[in-house]
């Protein structure tokens, strides 16, 4: 049983770790933290299918990445953010934005990846 445990938790902390990757077939900036809390509310929220990661960079820089990932569509760019489309997924890339459990304000960068 220890062992099974032992297996999960390093798979968990692994997966954290590694950032980057590809989530319904779009990759995910390279650094960027999954945040399973965020990740959790917003999927039982919308009832979709999202994963939240979180980074320090600047949203510009993001936003610039994913102008160039293949088969994503721009939507638009705000003051606080950027959307894409591919099909009926969607990529937000916001700084600053509001945790929707607390409504406190974040000032790092969220990257959600929303599949409906």
């Amino acid at each position: 049983m220890r062992s099974a445990v032992l297996v999960v938790v390093l798979v968990l902390v692994a997966v954290s770790i590694a950032g980057a990757g590809e989530k319904f077939g779009v990759t995910v900036f390279d650094g960027a933290k999954y945040d399973a809390a965020t990740s959790q509310l917003l999927s039982k929220a919308m009832s979709v299918k999202a994963v939240c990661y979180r980074i320090n960079d600047n949203p510009a820089k993001i936003t610039e990445f994913y102008r160039r990932h293949p088969g994503l569509k721009y939507v638009g760019e705000g003051p606080y953010g950027a959307m894409f489309q591919k099909g009926s997924m969607e990529v937000t890339v916001q700084n600053p934005w509001k945790d929707l459990k607390t409504g406190k304000m974040n000032h790092d960068t969220l990257i959600s990846i929303v599949k409906k």
